[in-house]
């Protein structure tokens, strides 16, 4: 997915809530993935939702009520967090193959 890692997956877990979004890579300024982005919005949007640009250059952030606090029901969020971090996956490598051809 995206060998030169223009694009990252966040995952978060906090007092309020957990969730994950894309990004850029940290030493950038974000243009590069605000162009992948834009170029595959309507891709991304059919899989994640509506464009959602968050704080720093945050992409398509999907949020979870389970918070750190929750113990009793980590295993629910880590199911959720592997489920969805597996369609990102899908999804980003298909953006990938169609840049390539």
């Amino acid at each position: 997915m995206f060998p030169d890692r223009s694009v990252i997956l966040s995952m978060y877990v906090t007092v309020i809530a957990s969730g994950m979004f894309l990004r850029g890579p940290s030493v950038t300024d974000g243009r590069d993935v605000s162009a992948i982005m834009e170029r595959n919005e309507e891709t991304l949007a059919k899989s994640f939702g509506p464009l959602r640009i968050g704080v720093e250059s945050h992409y398509f952030g999907i949020e979870h009520s389970i918070t750190l606090h929750e113990r009793e029901r980590w295993d629910e969020l880590i199911d959720w967090m592997e489920y969805k971090r597996q369609r990102h996956k899908e999804v980003l490598n298909s953006i990938e193959e169609q840049d390539e051809t």
